[in-house]
């Protein structure tokens, strides 16, 4: 008994150090930053990262989550200067020593699991097309890293969480982080502008910044940005509401569906919220199994839908204004893809140089996109790139319905139900616009939602809402 409670003293007076330790080190990060920023403060920042990452500090992985939709851009002296992406990448490289050092087996930890491999297929095949078999501009190296930032916050994530008392507090951050989201969107409506907390985040953005027409941008750089970050938020707060939870999750769901479909409406995203609709109809199809619930879903997506296009028209956009010249760019990008696609349609031109390669008259250059997710894998990352990507969307979408599928409801169907909309988003969504490169928090938001998906494939099936005990805490690796 004398040995139990010293060792539980030992472990609480160790635990206590650690944390003293690493808060020391985040105020000497904040006061480098001020002094020395640029490199060293880069630096300091990783270190810190990773230092939080080795130790699993729980607390740490739920604050990521939740300010994932704030992304600084700052002078790195690197090509990455997203502050979210270098966060992201310095877990990984603090998870991956405490992995190594505890004796784990990388190869199982990287391609045990089906998704783990493709996804790393995928990335392996846009970094052999971006930067081994051609030479690495700029653009290409910014994006890559971007992309491998996003893939090793999903291995980091589908390995550290285990429980179902932690995806829990994932999404309570992440339903938090889109409250927030939607209210600074609301702000910017009543002040009828972007606001100074916008110019602070992205301070180059008003080179290339539209004028105001009212269409929210929120804490993200473009309105399409953010529609198809909220279109990643809904379906967990969609699901939420179709499967029984506790009270406080289910009260976090409704504010949340509530304060993000009023601020996808005011995106004046039209590929946003048709995504919108369609995840609607994925919950009336595949989670809804009662049929009133399915009727109540319906009816109200019918309502939402109406009630949408009266505020699209009276607050966002008038009937009777000419629509604006972005069809007819789509058009144009679309051209030029194709002519990349057709200069090396194996390989492509490069991931992230399109911005860089296309010259059309009066449109600037270097900064659009091709603005379709399809075209754009296949002008920069050529047949195989498209092929790839693909092959890691079909098992996605396989493994979440069969996983739907299943007998009773859980926690798990909730994960499958927001990966299954994520998907469905990005499909949909990515008819009109690529927001893989153009938005790092929809990039982030994307793989956590898969990582999600690998941590839940490990509890046991057909237990609606597994305990969480010492035999269920350290479950299966």
């Amino acid at each position: 008994m004398q040995k139990a409670i010293a060792t539980t003293v030992s472990g609480a007076d160790e635990q206590t150090l650690v944390t003293c330790v690493l808060i020391a080190l985040v105020l000497l990060t904040l006061l480098i930053a001020v002094i020395w920023p640029g490199v060293p403060f880069t630096i300091a920042l990783c270190l810190v990262v990773a230092a939080y990452s080795y130790c699993k500090v729980d607390q740490f992985l739920y604050a990521v989550v939740f300010l994932l939709p704030l992304s600084p851009v700052i002078a790195t002296g690197l090509p990455l200067h997203n502050i979210s992406s270098i966060v992201h990448l310095s877990m990984f490289a603090g998870f991956f020593a405490n992995q190594f050092i505890s004796g784990r087996s990388l190869r199982e930890w990287f391609f045990r699991e089906p998704l783990n491999r493709w996804s790393i297929l995928f990335v392996g095949i846009v970094l052999l097309c971006s930067v081994v078999l051609r030479p690495p501009t700029i653009s290409s190296l910014r994006a890559c890293s971007e992309l491998v930032a996003g893939l090793c916050f999903f291995l980091t994530v589908g390995s550290w969480v285990r429980t179902v008392a932690q995806v829990k507090k994932i999404f309570y951050a992440l339903l938090t982080a889109g409250i927030g989201v939607a209210c600074f969107g609301f702000y910017q409506r009543i002040i009828d502008y972007y606001g100074d907390f916008y110019f602070w985040l992205y301070p180059k953005q008003a080179e290339n910044l539209e004028p105001w027409t009212g269409r929210i941008t929120s804490v993200l750089n473009y309105s399409n940005s953010l529609a198809g970050f909220l279109n990643l938020i809904l379906p967990i707060s969609l699901g939420l509401l179709l499967i029984p939870v506790s009270r406080r999750l289910r009260s976090i769901a409704i504010v949340t569906l509530a304060c993000c479909t009023g601020a996808l409406v005011l995106t004046a995203s039209r590929g946003g919220f048709a995504s919108f609709l369609a995840i609607s109809l994925l919950g009336a199809t595949y989670v809804a199994r009662q049929p009133g619930s399915r009727k109540w879903l319906l009816i109200g997506g019918v309502l939402m839908a109406a009630l949408a296009l009266i505020l699209f028209f009276g607050l966002v956009r008038a009937p009777w204004v000419e629509e604006d010249q972005s069809a007819a760019m789509r058009l144009l990008f679309w051209g030029v893809a194709v002519t990349l696609f057709l200069r090396s349609p194996v390989v492509g031109v490069g991931y992230g140089n399109f911005r860089d390669l296309y010259s059309l008259p009066g449109i600037a250059s270097g900064v659009f996109d091709v603005h379709n997710l399809y075209l754009q894998l296949l002008s920069e990352t050529g047949i195989i790139g498209l092929v790839s990507f693909c092959s890691l969307i079909v098992l996605v979408v396989r493994r979440c319905l069969c996983n739907l599928r299943g007998e009773g409801h859980d926690l798990r169907t909730i994960v499958n139900f927001a990966a299954m909309g994520a998907v469905v988003a990005l499909l949909l969504h990515g008819f009109v616009d690529f927001l893989f490169i153009v938005s790092p928090q929809f990039t982030a938001l994307f793989w956590l939602i898969l990582g999600l998906v690998v941590a839940a494939d490990r509890w046991p099936k057909h237990r609606p809402y597994p305990r969480v005990t010492t035999a269920s805490a350290v479950l299966r690796p």
